[in-house]
């Protein structure tokens, strides 16, 4: 954080600083907080439709699919199953990772149960 800092310090450019910890307590608060400091600084917000959005993560990951392939094959190979890997997930020390793999684990069971 503080090479970060001291790096828009060198440039005089404007950091906008959040932590996970906002995040994870409320994310419509975070939003707010982060949108308000976004405003504070002059940065005009120009909100993307939902169609826009759905564009974007689209060409965003084109090619994620071969890489959620990959990741199956691995897993398949190694014969894990999605209860050993969520026990896996479930020891992670750091809140926000333990969390973030157990909602990734969600969205992909049904898919790697039928791959």
């Amino acid at each position: 954080m503080k090479w970060k800092i001291d790096l828009h310090k060198t440039y005089s450019t404007v950091l906008i600083e959040t932590y996970c910890y906002e995040m994870l307590k409320n994310n419509e608060i975070f939003y707010d907080k982060l949108k308000k400091r976004l405003l504070d600084v002059g940065i005009k917000l120009n909100p993307k439709t939902s169609e826009e959005i759905w564009e974007i993560i689209n060409k965003f990951y084109q090619n994620e699919g071969k890489e959620l392939i990959g990741l199956f094959e691995i897993m398949k190979f190694n014969q894990y199953s999605i209860v050993s890997v969520r026990k896996r997930a479930g020891k992670l020390q750091d809140d926000f990772f333990r969390k973030r793999s157990q909602l990734f684990l969600d969205i992909i069971e049904s898919i790697y149960d039928g791959y």
